[in-house]
């Protein structure tokens, strides 16, 4: 995949392009916004700087990546590169959607080099000699190699010395949920340039929002309520936004009940419910009672429906107090 540089690249397009809808829309590739993190990406890769995308789950780091990747290879103009500084050797790029296992890994990037025509049929090099070939490959191909290597957090020690040599043969462009503390690995990404990912911002947010309402035909009872409520509980994720709005896609028509209840289970999703393990050992203590005063106590029934019911207003009422949330959880 070779790089183009004398292209005019131009904006995002509009919202008003339109493409055949997809039947699951989390995997519209519909992009926006991002234009300042993607500015800094390439240029440090065409700077010949390793470059880190960090952040939470579904936040977009694989999506940066690749449409760094994409307008690198010409294929899509969000941002004007016109405005950057001018770099001689572009290179060629290769995406690998994970680097373990290392085996798999090294597999994967020998056979993108014999795509490339770059290293002789894989199947014709032993394992044990596979890592040098990969290495002499790139540094002998006399063009540079920018690496797209997307979840680097499941990188172990045993990558190291691969990942060091690697480093010192190709520009790598990786994602990670955070730069990895352990002694060995923290060496490795030290190396790299941080460009963290965060949250789109509201504006953004509302017009991947209003794309995604207008391509899908998202009908809903109080579109504006409806819009506001997925802004709010995304918080500019939008892997939790095109989660929302794929759940209230399949729905087909949206009431003031559905988007309620669209935001409560928004609202609960970093929770763990206890309610089962409450009405569990609810349960088992009435079995024992039974087990222990006979089949034939009516008023025992009598009160332990009373005590079912009463526990159940309880945790509707007061459900925070029958929720547990140990951590955060970001969906991915």
């Amino acid at each position: 995949m070779v790089v183009l540089m004398n292209l005019r690249i131009s904006p995002s397009p509009s919202l008003g392009v339109t493409r055949s809808p997809l039947r699951d829309l989390r995997q519209d590739p519909f992009f926006i916004g991002r234009s300042q993190e993607l500015k800094q990406i390439i240029t440090n890769l065409l700077q010949n700087r390793h470059t880190l995308i960090t952040g939470d789950r579904g936040i977009g780091k694989t999506r940066l990546m690749q449409e760094a990747l994409s307008i690198l290879n010409g294929t899509v103009h969000h941002i004007d590169l016109a405005k950057l500084p001018r770099f001689s050797e572009p290179g060629l790029c290769i995406y690998i959607d994970s680097p373990a296992p290392l085996s798999k890994f090294m597999r994967c990037l020998a056979s993108e080099l014999m795509r490339l025509e770059q290293l002789k049929a894989v199947n014709a090099i032993k394992e044990n000699e596979l890592p040098q070939a990969i290495l002499k490959a790139i540094s002998t191909s006399g063009r540079k190699h920018i690496l797209f290597v997307d979840s680097l957090d499941t990188v172990t020690p045993s990558h190291h010395i691969f990942l060091e040599r690697l480093l010192e043969v190709a520009v790598i462009c990786g994602s990670s949920l955070s730069v990895k503390q352990q002694p060995v690995l923290k060496r490795i990404f030290d190396t790299f340039a941080v460009v963290p990912a965060r949250g789109l911002p509201d504006d953004d947010s509302g017009k991947l929002i209003d794309y995604f309402i207008e391509q899908y035909k998202i009908r809903a009872f109080d579109r504006n309520l409806f819009r506001s409520q997925i802004l709010k509980v995304s918080q500019g994720n939008p892997f939790q936004m095109k989660t929302f709005l794929h759940t209230a896609a399949t729905k087909g028509f949206l009431g003031s009940s559905d988007i309620r209840e669209l935001v409560y289970s928004a609202n609960d999703r970093d929770y763990f419910n206890m309610g089962p393990l409450y009405a569990l050992g609810l349960a088992v203590f009435s079995l024992s009672k039974i087990l222990s005063i006979g089949a034939s106590n009516k008023e025992f029934y009598i009160l332990m429906s009373s005590l079912g019911f009463l526990a159940y207003l309880v945790f509707r009422i007061f459900r925070s107090f029958f929720t547990l949330k140990p951590r955060k959880s970001n969906a991915s």
